[in-house]
């Protein structure tokens, strides 16, 4: 029985030591305390368990393990991706598109439930890439050389520029590539058409055009082809000013805009504005815009005088013409009356003014500053002859109007009053009665102007005075003529 109880105890310690073998083999397998794979981007550890990359873009993911590493991906087809084996494996594209985002996870192959993951968002692009030409038009004369340079730009190098034109000649391309910004998130593209001979058939729209994942875009120019030089020139005015084609009207006192509209090719080479001598040069301004074969060209001129107006001519030239605008500017002038008397029963009204005034002769009763502002019951509008004189060159119009008046039987006030757009100009003549007129009345072959004061042989005041009593009176808004 001791020697049974021996057997046992030998064959239960070879047990033990049999099993506590296999638990240390098993811990050597699975240590106490594992760390999980690292994942690095590129070669950076990842301090997010979430990254967002752009379209477009390389990434390169490591895993990193104390033993055999494996990835598991949401998609079978992206295990061609991963580029190699071990404790350190990677998974590497040159360009992620959209479908690479999802969930990444790095596992221990003997250990699938010790791993990290990183979910990665790739940023799709939104918009096709950018293109820009230079100008919207090219003109060229026939055998000129036309280049015409189309810019672009896009965030990776996933798209291709093109052209479209209906041109039959020949017409070569070339690009200059190159990447921008310091990480290449952006590529830009210059692609440059050029035509060395151009002909009238190439004429018409030429069109460069960006492809990529978003979509497409392009831009559009117009090539004009012409077989001399031209230079053509337009007026431009404002709208509320008055004005028949090149014939500008302006009141005193304001300011004057003219402005030339002018397109060229090729480009002028002289300009400038030719303004009348007698305009006062430190009250005017010039302006100029240019855009690709046209210009702005603006002569500004500070209140406007009567003694301003007259010829402004505008004159430019390329390399082979010559060509000129003249705008006549004239100054509406307000009328401004005299009154000359030529009998005892005719007188003159004498206007001048711009443009042609208008002229009215009124009649009231009694002796009055004025007659058309007076509301009475005597007033009478009296019929006269208008006749217009003469007109100087850049001048005020001169008109006359002769009224014939019958014997007075009172003492009344004759008014010639004067109207044209630039305002109203008007005299009176103060006239005595007939019997009065009779005693004294002037010799019907001369004529007196009541422009220049006139009195008797006694002084001017006393004179006229003392006639006032006696005599008969014409008087003027400004003198008293015995």
């Amino acid at each position: 029985m001791f020697h049974l109880l021996l057997i046992l105890s030998a064959l239960s310690s070879a047990c033990q030591e049999k099993t506590e073998q296999v638990i240390d083999a098993d811990e050597s397998i699975y240590p106490t305390g594992r760390s999980p794979p690292v994942i690095r981007l590129k070669s950076d550890v990842l301090e997010s368990d979430e990254v967002v990359l752009k379209q477009g873009t390389e990434m390169i993911l490591r895993c990193e393990g104390d033993s055999d590493v494996m990835w598991h991906l949401r998609l079978a087809k992206l295990k061609k991706f991963i580029k190699s084996s071990g404790n350190s494996t990677i998974f590497k594209t040159d360009f992620l598109t959209v479908e690479f985002t999802g969930t990444y996870k790095c596992a221990y192959k003997n250990q699938p439930d010790l791993y990290s993951s990183v979910h990665i968002y790739v940023k799709g692009l939104r918009f096709p890439p950018y293109v820009f030409l230079n100008s919207t038009e090219y003109i060229r004369l026939v055998g000129e050389e036309l280049r015409i340079s189309c810019k672009t730009h896009n965030p990776n190098f996933n798209y291709n520029v093109t052209w479209i034109h209906t041109s039959s000649n020949n017409v070569t391309r070339e690009e200059d590539v190159r990447s921008d910004l310091l990480d290449g998130s952006r590529l830009n593209i210059e692609s440059i058409l050029t035509i060395r001979a151009v002909t009238l058939s190439d004429t018409g729209n030429y069109t460069c055009i960006g492809v990529n994942e978003a979509g497409i875009n392009s831009s559009t120019t117009y090539l004009k082809v012409i077989e001399k030089p031209y230079v053509k020139l337009s007026p431009k005015l404002p709208p509320t000013l008055d004005h028949d084609g090149l014939s500008v009207k302006v009141y005193e006192g304001m300011d004057l805009e003219l402005g030339v509209y002018l397109e060229a090719y090729p480009t002028i080479t002289f300009h400038e504005w030719e303004i009348p001598s007698s305009h006062n040069s430190t009250s005017l301004a010039k302006t100029f815009n240019e855009y690709n074969y046209r210009y702005d060209f603006t002569l500004i001129l500070k209140r406007m005088t009567a003694k301003e107006q007259g010829l402004y001519t505008f004159r430019a030239r390329n390399a082979g013409v010559n060509a000129s605008l003249t705008f006549r500017v004239q100054t509406y002038q307000k009328p401004v009356a005299t009154v000359k008397r030529n009998n005892a029963t005719t007188l003159t009204c004498t206007v001048i003014g711009f443009p042609a005034p208008q002229i009215q002769w009124y009649q009231c009763s009694g002796i009055r500053s004025t007659c058309s502002e007076n509301a009475t019951n005597n007033l009478k509008i009296l019929p006269a002859q208008t006749v217009n004189v003469k007109r100087e060159d850049f001048g005020p119009v001169e008109v006359d109007s002769v009224l014939t008046v019958d014997p007075a039987s009172q003492r009344e006030t004759l008014e010639c009053v004067a109207k044209n757009l630039a305002g109203e100009g008007k005299v009176t003549v103060a006239m005595d009665t007939y019997q009065n007129v009779q005693q004294d009345a002037p010799d019907e072959q001369a004529s007196e102007s009541f422009d220049t004061p006139k009195c008797c042989e006694e002084s001017c005041d006393q004179a006229c005075d003392h006639e006032e009593e006696e005599h008969p009176l014409i008087k003027t808004n400004n003198y008293q003529f015995c």
